[in-house]
């Protein structure tokens, strides 16, 4: 009989609410910072992800991640820190029931 995992409990502790193109999602916001050698210098930069349920994305949103005017963009309000908007660049489910959304940042709005 194959395991069946909760995994909201998981998330419910660790995760953070955000929208993907005004629908709400619930995840896991990391930007671990990276590193390596670019020719003769080094290169840096923080990849910023979000870990969700893979039955929690939203339909469409895979076939949307085609070259195009409107992307789709995950914003992610964090208390005392405010609101960071992220174009959605690549999602990477896992096989096990969690699929990983790899971001950008999004260009900031005009006021």
């Amino acid at each position: 009989m194959p395991m069946i995992e909760d995994l909201s409990l998981y998330l419910a502790d660790w995760g953070e609410e955000a929208t993907i193109d005004g629908a709400p999602a619930w995840g896991i916001f990391a930007a671990p910072y990276s590193s390596g050698p670019l020719g003769d210098v080094g290169m840096s930069s923080a990849v910023p992800r979000y870990l969700m349920q893979t039955a929690a994305v939203p339909d469409g949103l895979q076939a949307a991640l085609t070259p195009q005017d409107d992307d789709p963009v995950l914003e992610l309000a964090m208390p005392r820190a405010g609101v960071f908007r992220f174009i959605v660049r690549e999602v990477q489910p896992d096989g096990t029931g969690m699929t990983t959304l790899m971001l950008e940042q999004a260009p900031s709005q005009a006021a």
